[in-house]
Parts: C-alpha cells; sequence; structure tokens
C-alpha cells in the first residue's frame, strides 16, 4: 500500500509504503515538509485542510481518501507542550524552540559585529579567548547599541486545549523592533553566543526563560545570565541574578522531582541529535 498526505496549498506529498498481511493493521506517522514560501507569511492561526489517501501498489486503486479540517499555527509561534492522544499525558516540545536561534541571520551577524567593538581586544574568537569578556561585549551591544527593552508579549490565541504554544520573535525582528520578552531575549542572545562559537543553552522553567553558556568547550560546566533586565541593570548584574534563578530553578526540580522546573537544552545537543536547524 502506498500512503500519502498533504496540507492542502501549504506543503509537500509525504509518502510511505507499507507492506500488510491480510486482516492486519499497522500506524503509519508522516510529517508533510511544509513549503516555506507558502507558510512564510502566516502570521495569524488559519485554519486548512490535511487530505489523506492510500492506494492499492498493484493495482493503482484508491482504498481510502479522507480530509480533516486543522489550525496552521502562527509562523512566530512556537510550540511548547501537546498532549499525547493515547495516554492524555503533556509532550514537552520546549527543544524545539532551538529552531528559533539563528546566528546566521543578517541582523544577528551585524549585531556581533558592533560587539566586536564593545570588547577589550576588539576580537571574538569563542572559546580561543577569555569567554566572559566576550559574553559581556555581546550583552552591552544588545544594552547600549541595539537598545533592547523587556515587552511581555506572548499571547498567541491556539484553540486548541491539547496544545500549548507562545507567540515568539525571531532575534532578526527583536532587533528591528528593539524589544524582546523573556523567551525572545533568550533566543536572540543564544543567536549571538552561537554566531560567535560559543555554546549556548536555553533554560526554560514555568513562565521563565534564561540563557546559559558552556564555560570551556566541552567542560559540561555553565554559566546563565538574566536577559530581562538588559534595559536597567549591567551585565555583572545580569549574571548575577542568572546565577541565582538557575540555581533556585535546579533546586525546585531535584526537591519536586518535576523536571518542568529546569529545562537546559544546549543548542549544539539539539542541532547535532535532535536535527533541530534554524528557521532563517
Amino acid at each position: 500500500m502506498l500512503v500519502r498526505s498533504h496540507i492542502q496549498e501549504y506543503s509537500h506529498t509525504a509518502e510511505t509504503t507499507v507492506s500488510l498481511a491480510a486482516g492486519a493493521t499497522t500506524t503509519v506517522r508522516q510529517l508533510p515538509a511544509l513549503r516555506k514560501p507558502a507558510v512564510q507569511g502566516l502570521s495569524e492561526l488559519t485554519r486548512a485542510m490535511l487530505s489523506v489517501a492510500v492506494s492499492d501498489l498493484d493495482t493503482g486503486r484508491a482504498l481510502q481518501q479522507e480530509s480533516v479540517r486543522i489550525v496552521l499555527l502562527a509562523r512566530n509561534a512556537a510550540p511548547i507542550a501537546a498532549r499525547d492522544p493515547s495516554t492524555n499525558a503533556w509532550i514537552d516540545l520546549t527543544r524545539y524552540l532551538a529552531a528559533f536561534v539563528t546566528p546566521n541571520a543578517g541582523a544577528v551577524l551585524e549585531t556581533l559585529r558592533q560587539a566586536v567593538d564593545r570588547h577589550p581586544a576588539r576580537r571574538l574568537a569563542g572559546y580561543q579567548a577569555d569567554v566572559v569578556l566576550q559574553v559581556n561585549a555581546l550583552y552591552d551591544v544588545l544594552k547600549h547599541d541595539a537598545g533592547i527593552a523587556y515587552i511581555d508579549s506572548q499571547s498567541s490565541f491556539n484553540p486548541d486545549a491539547a496544545a500549548l504554544d507562545q507567540r515568539v520573535r525571531l532575534p532578526s525582528e527583536s532587533l528591528r523592533l528593539r524589544s524582546a520578552n523573556c523567551i525572545d531575549g533568550v533566543l536572540l542572545f543564544a543567536s549571538l553566543l552561537e554566531a560567535c562559537t560559543l555554546s549556548p543553552a536555553l533554560i526554560i522553567s514555568r513562565n521563565h526563560a534564561l540563557v546559559g553558556w558552556e564555560t570551556g568547550r566541552g567542560s559540561g560546566a555553565w554559566e546563565y545570565l538574566e536577559t530581562t533586565v538588559l534595559a536597567t541593570n549591567d551585565f555583572a548584574e545580569a549574571r548575577k541574578l542568572g546565577r541565582r534563578k538557575a540555581a533556585f530553578l535546579q533546586e525546585q526540580a531535584a526537591r519536586t522531582g518535576d523536571a518542568t522546573w529546569f529545562r537546559r537544552w544546549p543548542v549544539k545537543t539539539l542541532r547535532t541529535q535532535h536535527h533541530i536547524t534554524p528557521l532563517e
């Protein structure tokens, strides 16, 4: 049998060949690849049709055809969690926030170049040089040159009770608008860290996020930063706040046994093991 599915007007067709004995059943999982030109302009929830067709490979005869209504999230809505329909348990999807870490975006690279002028040695050399001085330069360029201010904006209006998501700005949008909410600031800072070959991590907790960076290449030791205070606090204060909040969240996770208090997603791991690539 040949199983085919596609989202009308928005995706390519996914195809899976299945061999079944008479009377047997199986589950086929497909993820039709979205067509970038078709979804790039989605700024709000959009209704669409998912079409599924099953045919006999030997005869070409259609065995089943069905279309169901679905809702496409806005391009800048990040999935946070979804319910497993078989167990009703929540599935954590926060690792996919790494798609919004975009180190090669033009605006990010321009900001990185400005950060060079904020560094005492006028160079960003990744783990070949003092890491803290480089992170400090990145913080200062966002504070003084980009002028990033904290603005709380995260609604996405998803009507699906079985899914949670949050409206997220791409780093290029945060730089253009000179504003960022909690997760926006983390994604922007992580983009700059990755762009200068440092290893960032996304720290996702309940209703808050921090950015982290590995202190040495492959060291497994992490430092943390609070990005919501860019407009009001200097780097040393933001670093101190990040350390304190990370320690508190780790303690809560250990005390309660609830991992949602502290999820540390190293971006490098998400790139190599989960194949989560930048959106731009």
